[in-house]
């Protein structure tokens, strides 16, 4: 009996002998129960390989003498060749066809139709594009691999649920796009963005390996739904003419948040993503003391930086009497606080503003906020209301997508007031129509609309509007993710010092509230200028350097301690470097208008023509160090970035360079940590309450990256 022929697809997989498996010689996959069609369509579909079926025998048994007068070669025995020689073997009976392009794009499958223009019979165009697409589309080949690696982008970055894609509104919309892709499980997916977190994180590794100078910034969050506790890690490093950011996610703690259950956590993020210590300047924390504690104690004293933010925030809660505040006890209100929030929360209010003390100003400018408050929350709360006020906004000329909204305030953030009032005093003349109409038609809301606030107290609102304005703009100076903060900290505390101070109230009350703000900024920044990061940083910024100082002494033990880093840098490098070159740089022309930087400037301006440098006297200074500082200041709105300016002036600076580098990427604030959280608050939302701890650390980070380093990062 003559043996069947064996099937040339067998001749591009290995079979084991003892268990029979088929192994793919091209990608090494393992067939446990090989058929020849199993193996056929991998060819096909994985590796685009056409092996085509032999013929049918007419029967079982052969005459003898068809073996003997055969003079065609033996098509077994040519399989190896006829795969070798081209990714799709056809029929020895049919004549050979060029070999079709099922890889890339889909102009390239139509452009290699035209090789078949010349057969008989040609193939159409539009069969070549079906079959393009059907095989493109099957899972492992070019476009299921970029459309698995869209859809992840796309749960990562716009919080959806891992089981997306096996919803039935959203495979109703593949089906009608492309109705030959199959998306992928929740399970395939799970484990497709696990991949890719290792490898953004391998990536983002060496980045950060790459840097000299790194600085972090931790905090500890607390989710509202699960009530589990979390440190969150950020990393800041210099990169180019930038300051890079990397969320590096969130690690849940379990365990009580003591200073040395702290410390244990960062350790086990730094160790993560193995940072070197030894490359560490900073760490930005907020004024909690277990954190600053583990801080200190796993990094040093010196390396720990409090954030502005909080300490602003602290002084515009103290500006707005919100220190002041204080909950009745249950005992006092048990009988007449009501069971409806909202009544409840208007009873406090109403009690606080009772209980308020007119001859003190700063709690009589607290009564008027309160009445404001009463306002937005019954124009948020009433659907009547807010339509009346877009309606009067229309009418005045405005779009109805134009039309502006009141604005609440958020007891933790200070700002929040200060844009309550603004929006409220913007939409003054609305607000007042409406709440007349609504006073007179009874009955049109439920609740009773709030009195009016009266014209004086109208003018009060506007100066504390205009007294808080330069504290807003310092507020959203030092929380700005990408830019140099360090530096500005100084000169903000300087500017607002010298712009508060300038104003002039009309009212008694006013002016109680600026003595407060200028009692508070001397309190939480007396001693900013003799914090070593934050007057190196200024003194290495080419827009200030020494002017926005107020004190001589701290611009004397600045200069001292830069003068012996540079000169320590010289020693290493074996070489003194003499440079007579300076940078061209050009003098501030004219002060800003903006209250909060009219006095920096103004001071800037006064010592631009100054030459001498700082504290000559005291030490001497290295001749790079000296030759920077007699060079002109930059002009801070033509130069806003002293990164961009130290890479024009390098040459002849490197020492002074190189010790610049290393404080000016370091922030002034943990808002970067604070944004993190925000982050992992969108992603644990209540359609994706089953995440792990784990997952939710992945899915923050990834939730981070840009939309080039996501596609350009491939999965392993």
């Amino acid at each position: 009996m003559v043996s069947r022929k064996r099937s040339p697809v067998w001749d591009l997989f290995v079979q084991d002998p003892a268990t029979k498996n088929a192994k793919c010689s091209k990608c090494g996959k393992i067939y446990t129960k090989p058929a020849t069609e199993t193996l056929r369509y991998h060819l096909l579909h994985a590796h685009f390989i056409t092996v085509p079926k032999e013929p049918a025998t007419p029967s079982r048994k052969r005459p003898a003498q068809d073996d003997a007068d055969c003079d065609d070669p033996d098509p077994v025995g040519n399989a190896d060749e006829q795969v070798r020689a081209g990714e799709g073997l056809t029929p020895p009976t049919t004549p050979k066809r060029p070999r079709l392009a099922f890889e890339g794009p889909i102009d390239r499958c139509l452009a290699s139709a035209t090789g078949f223009s010349s057969l008989s019979p040609p193939l159409d165009p539009r069969m070549l594009l079906s079959i393009h697409m059907y095989v493109c589309v099957a899972e492992g080949g070019v476009r299921d691999k970029m459309a698995t690696e869209a859809l992840a982008y796309m749960i990562a970055k716009d919080d959806l649920a891992l089981r997306t894609p096996e919803k039935d509104g959203f495979k109703t919309f593949v089906k009608s796009v492309q109705p030959l892709w199959t998306p992928p499980t929740e399970n395939t997916m799970t484990v497709y963005l696990e991949k890719k977190h290792d490898a953004l994180r391998e990536h983002f590794g060496k980045r950060i390996n790459a840097a000299h100078n790194l600085s972090l910034t931790c905090d500890l969050w607390t989710h509202e739904s699960t009530m589990r506790s979390y440190l969150g890690l950020t990393v800041h490093f210099e990169e180019g003419k930038t300051i890079k950011s990397i969320e590096t996610g969130i690690r849940y703690m379990p365990e009580r948040k003591t200073s040395e259950n702290i410390r244990s956590a960062i350790v086990d993020l730094c160790n993560a993503w193995n940072i070197d210590r030894s490359k560490v300047r900073a760490v930005i924390t907020d004024g909690g003391q277990n954190i600053k504690n583990a801080v200190r104690d796993e990094f040093g004293s010196d390396k720990h930086v409090s954030c502005a933010a909080h300490l602003l925030n602290s002084v515009g809660q103290a500006a707005i009497g919100l220190e002041q505040s204080k909950v009745p006890s249950e005992e006092e209100l048990h009988c007449i606080i009501p069971d409806d929030e909202e009544q409840a929360e208007a009873l406090l209010e109403d009690l606080q503003e009772e209980g308020d003390n007119e001859d003190d100003g700063v709690v009589t400018i607290r009564s008027l906020l309160i009445k404001v408050k009463r306002i937005v929350r019954f124009f948020r709360t009433s659907d009547v209301a807010s339509r009346m006020l877009i309606e009067l906004q229309v009418e005045s000329g405005k779009r109805e997508h134009e039309a502006l909204k009141l604005v609440q305030e958020v007891r933790t953030r200070w700002n929040s007031c200060f844009y309550m009032v603004d929006r409220f005093l913007a939409l003054n003349d609305c607000v007042s129509r409406t709440l007349l109409r609504l006073q007179r038609e009874r009955g049109s809301t439920k609740r009773k609309p709030p009195n009016l606030i009266s014209g004086q107290h109208l003018e009060i609102l506007f100066e504390v509007r205009d007294l808080l304005r330069p504290l807003a703009e310092a507020t959203l100076l030092v929380s700005k993710g990408s830019s140099v903060t360090l530096s500005e900290v100084i000169p903000m505390v300087y500017g607002l010092k010298k712009g508060v101070g300038a104003f002039q109230p009309t009212h008694g009350q006013v002016y109680n509230m600026q003595q407060k703000i200028l009692a508070e900024i001397n309190k939480r920044f007396s001693g900013v200028e003799f914090l070593r990061p934050y007057a190196v940083a200024t003194m290495l910024d080419p827009r200030y350097k020494k002017h926005v100082f107020e004190s001589p002494r701290a611009v004397s033990a600045a200069v001292r301690y830069i003068s012996g880093r540079v000169a320590e840098k010289m020693a290493e490098a074996g070489q003194v470097v003499e440079s007579q070159q300076e940078p061209q740089t050009t003098p501030p022309e004219t002060a800003s208008r903006t209250s909060l930087w009219a006095a920096v400037d103004a001071a800037v301006l006064r010592h631009s023509s100054e030459t001498g440098d700082p504290a000559a006297s005291d030490c001497h200074m290295p001749p790079q160090l000296l030759a920077y500082y007699r060079n002109p200041v930059v002009c801070r709105r033509k130069h806003p970035n002293p990164l961009a300016t130290w890479a024009g002036m390098r040459v002849g600076f490197e020492f002074v360079y190189s010790l610049a580098m290393e404080y000016l990427c370091i922030p002034a604030t943990s808002v970067a940590s604070e944004r993190l959280f925000s982050h992992a608050g969108c992603v644990a939302t209540q359609r994706r309450c089953r995440l792990t701890p784990t997952h939710l650390g992945q899915l923050t980070f990834l939730r981070s990256i840009d939309k080039n380093t996501w596609f350009e990062v491939n999965v392993k």
